[in-house]
């Protein structure tokens, strides 16, 4: 978790806090994660006037969604927040983007939302700076390949924040292994049959 507020602190830094005053409003540009998913959380705050998505960073001039999906740009998907800093501060602002963050802890089942889905890779959205891939093999394994939309939310382990190559590492069928042994444990504890068989 420090890690990743220490990232996002010198990533701010970096970018000179790209804030712009103009009459009332002031600018900042928040780079977390799956773009979507950061400017949702901030177009419902009070005093956010508006948002804009886009990459910072990088080495390839105007890349496309794809390209910086497969991480060789360099880029970060990131939000341009232009706010009244008298209806809503800055520190606010970056509160809300951390606190999105401190729920995540390696070993844990979280959500990921998915944000696109390929033939052979599904994105997933978990409010982090990349977006972590499941393979499409690993969820043709536990039968949901055919049944994943776009928006919709998977339970997933959250084996690893970060690789060597910066990757969050993600996996559906752990997640469903340690869901179903999670149910066996409670019926043992209430002293409750259990019926049927593991796989």
């Amino acid at each position: 978790m420090i890690k990743i507020k220490k990232f996002l602190i010198i990533l701010i830094s970096i970018t000179g806090f790209m804030m712009a005053n103009d009459a009332e409003n002031k600018k900042a540009v928040f780079a977390a994660g799956c773009f979507w998913g950061v400017e949702s959380t901030f177009q419902q705050m009070d005093g956010v006037k508006s948002t804009t998505v886009g990459y910072i960073g990088g080495k390839v001039k105007n890349p496309s969604y794809e390209l910086v999906c497969t991480g060789l740009t360099g880029h970060a998907e990131a939000v341009e927040i232009e706010y009244n800093p008298n209806e809503v501060s800055f520190e606010k602002l970056l509160d809300t983007q951390f606190s999105k963050t401190q729920s995540l802890v390696e070993g844990k089942i979280i959500d990921g939302v998915v944000t696109k889905i390929t033939e052979k890779f599904v994105f997933l959205d978990c409010g982090l700076k990349s977006e972590p891939i499941l393979d499409i093999n690993e969820l043709k394994t536990i039968g949901l390949e055919k049944k994943i939309t776009i928006g919709e939310k998977i339970p997933v382990l959250l084996e690893r924040l970060e690789d060597r190559n910066g990757e969050i590492v993600v996996s559906a069928s752990k997640a469903q292994k340690i869901k179903g042994w999670d149910i066996l444990v409670e019926a043992f504890e209430k002293n409750e049959p259990i019926v049927g068989k593991i796989t």
